[in-house]
């Protein structure tokens, strides 16, 4: 041999990998929620930061839907609530 070593690649049935992954992984992400003590203060910040915008919820407590980005684009939208800590939740497959 001349002194470069033999390199083996070996195939790999990716579609097969990626529905074997798909079916074992939670759901995506639909929703999350960022708690804050102050909540305009919190909107200014996330509107300079990520360009976000934020609608304010008629609903029984202190609540901002943020949009994130267009519909047509990936990703997710969201909320501020007033108090302390952010929490995501994941939908079920309905199927």
């Amino acid at each position: 041999m001349d002194g470069r070593r033999k390199q083996h690649r070996h195939r790999v049935d990716e579609s097969g990998i990626k529905n074997k992954f798909k079916e074992n992984i939670m759901s995506r992400v639909i929703h999350f929620e960022i708690h804050a003590g102050d909540a305009e203060r919190a909107i200014n910040f996330y509107e300079k930061l990520f360009g976000w915008t934020f609608q304010k919820w008629d609903g029984p407590m202190p609540y901002w839907l943020i949009i994130t980005g267009p519909d047509d684009k990936p990703g997710i939208n969201g909320a501020i609530v007033c108090t302390g800590s952010v929490k995501l939740f994941a939908a079920t497959d309905p199927s």
